[in-house]
């Protein structure tokens, strides 16, 4: 599958209040980036600010790149059900990627709790061919009951959807879009993870796998086993390697870097990165106080020692 035009598409759905968090994940990927393509990004809403569009396009100031921003017709969500607090209705919006952009053959989706550390160009030159219709890094947070419950095999590789490679292509040719809506009214209870479980059980047997440095879950870096989690299907190697050296970092549950009480080890970057953006000036932690910053560091103290020995 080539690429249209020698340019890296990717696409992310956010909220106003999210704006400061993609102006993060965009600073972050601009500048860890050494391809060679030019990058466009897709900015998917219901509706921004004039005043949040203007500040996440300045950031051109760091590398030049193109910009859309697209708004979508919230009505077209409104069957899709929220079984997760933390996460919003945006989460579905990059189901009707494949005909928001009709003259694309792929594009990359990314969530805006992540911060880029490597080159995002690594993730985009995956091989794809017709038959895989997506790629993502497989996520630990569920169980082969629950495979089982959305009607996928036991032992099928389940995908994190926050950084997905799409074929638009061969997703527009499967009826993708459809096939999501359906499976949406058919079990709208099941879905706790919102959009991934839908994805997820429409594209089985056409996923291909990223290696885990491509979305590097916080689950991962507590050094999953295969014996903790039997339907595991990366080797320790490959865990410890994408730990050290991952390419993007993805802020999963409900405790994002935003907060102080963020227990991700890497949850510092966000505060770096947010320092290249216009909302660097102005960031504070909404709960740091006293008590927290003594709680974190008891907390560091003994994740050092339980590494030490």
């Amino acid at each position: 599958m080539n690429a249209n035009d020698n340019t890296i598409h990717i696409a992310l759905s956010i909220n106003d209040p999210y704006a400061q968090h993609l102006s993060v994940t965009l600073a972050s990927l601009l500048t860890n980036y050494n391809s060679a393509e030019r990058l466009s990004f897709h900015v998917i809403s219901k509706g921004l600010l004039e005043e949040n569009k203007q500040k996440i396009t300045s950031l051109k100031s760091l590398r030049d790149f193109d910009i859309e921003f697209v708004e979508v017709n919230a009505d077209d969500f409104k069957d899709c059900p929220n079984n997760a607090a933390y996460i919003t209705i945006e989460a579905y919006f990059r189901i009707k990627l494949p005909s928001m952009f009709p003259h694309l053959d792929k594009i990359l989706y990314l969530d805006v709790d992540t911060v880029v550390t490597g080159d995002i160009g690594t993730i985009w030159h995956t091989p794809m061919s017709d038959d895989d219709w997506v790629a993502g890094v497989q996520d630990i947070g569920v169980n082969a009951d629950f495979l089982e419950k959305l009607g996928m095999k036991r032992d099928a590789y389940y995908i994190n959807s926050g950084v997905l490679l799409m074929n638009l292509t061969a997703l527009r040719k499967i009826g993708f879009e459809e096939k999501c809506f359906d499976y949406i009214r058919k079990n709208a209870p099941l879905l706790m993870h919102v959009d991934q479980d839908v994805i997820n059980p429409v594209c089985e047997g056409h996923i291909l796998k990223l290696q885990p440095y491509c979305n590097l879950l916080h689950g991962y870096l507590e050094t999953p086993t295969p014996k903790k989690f039997p339907v595991l299907q990366y080797s320790s190697d490959e865990i410890r390697h994408a730990c050290k050296n991952p390419v993007l970092i993805h802020y999963t549950g409900p405790t994002k870097p935003w907060f102080y009480k963020c227990k991700n080890p890497k949850a510092a970057l966000y505060a770096h990165y947010i320092r290249l953006t216009p909302w660097g000036t102005d960031f504070k932690y909404p709960d740091k106080n006293v008590p927290a910053m003594i709680k974190k560091r008891i907390s560091r103290l003994k994740r050092a020692l339980k590494n030490r020995f």
